[in-house]
This record gives C-alpha cells, sequence and structure tokens, in this order.
C-alpha cells in the first residue's frame, strides 16, 4: 500500500514531520488489517492472514465465537496480539488447542489476553479415549522462537480443559515478558496441569485468580 502526501504540505514538511506522517500511515494501515470476530465463526483465524489482508490483530468480541468440530481456533503466528473477549472451543476430544503462539515460524512480538471462555470438554465418559493421554491445551506457547510479549487470563477469563495430560496454560519456549492469571484455569483428567511452564520467562509470574486440576497424578 503506498500513500501519497498533499502538494500543499510536502514541500514545507522537515525530514522529521515526514518521517512522522509515514509513521502515522503506516500504523493506520496495519490497523486495516486486524480482524474483530463479533458473530460465530465455524473456520480457524490466524494473525498472519488478519481480515485476509495481512497480518493483524485478532479480536474476539464478547457476542463473538470461534467454535471448532477439530483443529486450532486462534494461531499466533505474526507480530500481533490475540484478546479473546468471548468463546473459544473445539469438540475434538484429542490434541487440540485453543490458542496457539506457533514459535516454529521464528520469534514472534504480541500478547495473549484472554477475558472470555476457552473450553476444551475433551473426552466424553463414554470415550474409548477417557483412560488415555490426549494433550488438550488450552493456550500454547510452543517453541523453537520465542515470544516478547505477555499471557493474560485476566480477571473475566476462564479456561477450560479436560482430558488426561492436558493443560490449562502451558509454556514451553522462552517468553520474554509476563504470565498473569486472574481469572479461573480449571482442568480435569489425569497427570493435568494447569499451568505448566517449561520455558524461560523474563518477567513476572502472578496468580491472583483460581487455579484447579482435578484427577490423578
Amino acid at each position: 500500500m503506498s500513500f501519497r502526501l498533499p502538494r500543499l504540505l510536502s514541500p514545507a514538511l522537515t525530514p522529521s514531520l515526514i518521517g512522522m506522517v509515514i509513521l502515522a500511515l503506516n500504523t493506520a494501515a496495519a490497523r486495516a488489517d486486524d480482524l474483530t470476530i463479533s458473530d460465530t465463526r465455524t473456520t480457524p483465524a490466524n494473525t498472519a492472514a488478519g481480515n485476509g489482508t495481512g497480518p493483524g490483530d485478532i479480536t474476539i468480541s464478547s457476542a463473538g465465537a470461534v467454535n471448532l468440530t477439530t483443529g486450532i481456533p486462534v494461531t499466533l503466528n505474526s507480530d500481533n496480539s490475540v484478546t479473546n473477549n468471548g468463546q473459544i472451543s473445539v469438540e475434538a476430544e484429542s490434541n487440540v488447542t485453543g490458542i496457539l503462539v506457533d514459535g516454529t515460524v521464528g520469534n514472534l512480538v504480541g500478547n495473549i489476553v484472554n477475558n472470555g471462555v476457552i473450553s476444551i470438554p475433551g473426552p466424553a465418559t463414554d470415550s474409548s479415549l477417557i483412560d488415555t493421554p490426549v494433550n488438550n491445551i488450552g493456550i500454547y506457547l510452543s517453541g523453537p522462537g520465542s515470544l516478547t510479549g505477555s499471557i493474560v487470563n485476566d480477571s473475566a477469563g476462564s479456561i477450560e480443559v479436560g482430558g488426561n495430560a492436558s493443560f490449562g496454560i502451558r509454556i514451553n519456549t522462552a517468553l520474554i515478558g509476563s504470565v498473569t492469571n486472574a481469572g479461573r484455569v480449571t482442568t480435569i483428567g489425569d497427570d493435568a496441569t494447569s499451568i505448566s511452564i517449561t520455558g524461560s520467562v523474563s518477567g513476572n509470574i502472578s496468580n491472583t485468580g483460581s487455579i484447579t486440576a482435578s484427577g490423578l497424578g
């Protein structure tokens, strides 16, 4: 996308003012690629695609939802942020992630903020997977690349994950920032972990909310 400075202004602009104008225009252009979900979406979203025209932030409004049968509802795979004020859910019973920070693309910059619900029920009680490790994850920061930013489950946020060997929040690569839980993180299943941190975290790790893990192990 290119921009032309108005002819009336361009002769009088100093280099510093030109820089400020270009920065403002570039910021406006970046915002044009943001994706806001305000209804029920049944296909995955990722920040590299944004609204379909390029990288952008993803915001799920309080009336919005990303509900999938299988797959990853939301992926951060560019230098952008994800905010969930609505609902993220997946029906599949195993190997499900609600929000993925995809470090396979390299080091990333951005924030993950959950003010809504992330729901991954996991196997039903009569499922053949009920006694099997299923590795479901609410918010997953994966490597090998790092994330510069913060992961926040805010006071209105709820992360509910079911299944053996599952995680509410899992961080297994470097986070240059902080981890905050002010809401609810609940995992149900043997060897399930509400918050797992095996990567380095440069900032604070704070819990003022509730953490519940039920099951054996």
